[in-house]
């Protein structure tokens, strides 16, 4: 009896010690396991730790690099005012100038017709028509000019509107005609100053056309316009802005090529990325350029040479802003932006004075 319980017993000891070496290796795999885990999970932890810190490096290193390659303004800002120069085509007495009641254009008038002074025995080819003026060069007369109260006819006819009679010039109303001049493209207003460089007369703009301008000269030994005499126009706003720049102490070369640069102006009016020429014009006349309402720059290396800006260069920027359909006037905040393609960028901001000078330095 007492061998049977024995065996019993010693039999469900080997169950239950063998129940224990169970336990002991499932929890030997759930461990192994475990351990497989955290290490891919390590792998993939400490890997992408190292692409961080690469990036992070990366971007470090191009963060130095755009903070090597920077420039900064040398010596002042110059401002020029807004100009229009140039000489008459016609003189003052060659620009007919009729009644309210007269249409020449309606009337048929054209560019060709020929114009006939009835009281001084002249005539001309009309060169430009509108509905009250004519300008023609008049010659074979006693005067070769209009005055008031001239009797005029066109092609032998006398016209059916008006009265028949010049009106204009008068004394001191005077007519300025430039035939290839761009007044209006120019930014000449009403209002501005002209001056007739000749003979030191002055006037303020009454009436401005693309190519005619009619103001009351005084103060000069004529009074008057010949086309043998020299005009200027002061518009009362902005032309050019010029500044330089150089590389900052220790800064690595960077390029200002003008195809990978941008230069753009910013006001209270505009905004806008400006666009490369070659060569700014310079003086009057016809604007050259065809899109109005637009900023231009160029550069010029003054010392070194480009495309790149290296230690010890100079470079002269221009930026023109004439063109403006909102122009940069007196007392106005302005900034220019200089942005490389590489590098960093440039911000240059000034005030313009409380009046216009032929030449202001912003410095």
């Amino acid at each position: 009896m007492n061998t049977g319980i024995q065996n019993i017993h010693g039999l469900l000891r080997r169950v239950w010690r063998d129940q224990k070496g169970i336990t002991g290796l499932e929890t030997a795999i759930v461990l192994i396991a475990f351990v497989v885990v955290a290490s891919v999970f390590a792998y993939a932890v400490i890997t992408t730790g190292l692409f961080s810190s690469e990036q992070a490096q990366t971007s470090a290193q191009a963060g130095v690099e755009a903070a090597k390659s920077t420039m900064s303004p040398k010596g002042s800002m110059i401002l020029a005012e807004a100009q229009s120069t140039g000489s008459p085509s016609a003189a003052d007495s060659q620009t007919l100038t009729a009644d309210v009641l007269t249409a020449f254009v309606t009337d048929g008038a054209v560019v060709g017709d020929t114009v006939n002074n009835t009281t001084d025995g002249s005539s001309g080819v009309i060169i430009a028509v509108t509905e009250v003026t004519i300008l023609a060069t008049l010659t074979g007369g006693t005067d070769n000019g209009w005055t008031i109260g001239d009797g005029y006819s066109i092609n032998g006819i006398t016209l059916s509107l008006g009265t028949g009679l010049a009106i204009a010039p008068a004394d001191p109303a005077l007519v300025l005609t430039h035939a290839s001049a761009g007044f209006v493209v120019e930014g000449v207003k009403v209002g501005d100053a002209l001056r007739n460089i000749t003979d030191g007369s002055k006037c303020t703009i009454d009436v401005v056309t693309a190519t005619v301008i009619t103001c009351a000269l005084a103060g000069g030994t004529a009074n008057d316009f010949e086309t043998t005499d020299a005009y200027e126009i002061d518009m009362d706003s902005v032309s050019t802005i010029k500044f330089k720049v150089t590389p900052s102490p220790g800064a690595e070369p960077f390029s200002l090529d003008s195809a990978n640069t941008v230069v753009s102006f910013n006001d209270d009016n505009n905004a806008q990325n400006g666009t490369y020429v070659a060569t700014l014009p310079v003086g009057g006349g016809v604007d050259p350029f065809a899109t109005a309402n637009t900023v231009y720059w160029t550069h010029d290396w003054l010392v070194g040479s480009g495309p790149a800006i290296d230690t010890g260069d100079v470079v002269e920027f221009t930026v023109q802003v004439k063109n403006l359909a909102k122009p940069l006037g007196t007392n106005a905040a302005f900034s220019v932006e200089i942005v490389p393609q590489s590098g960093s960028a440039l911000v240059v901001n000034r005030t313009t004075p409380l009046e216009m000078a032929l030449v202001m330095d912003l410095n």
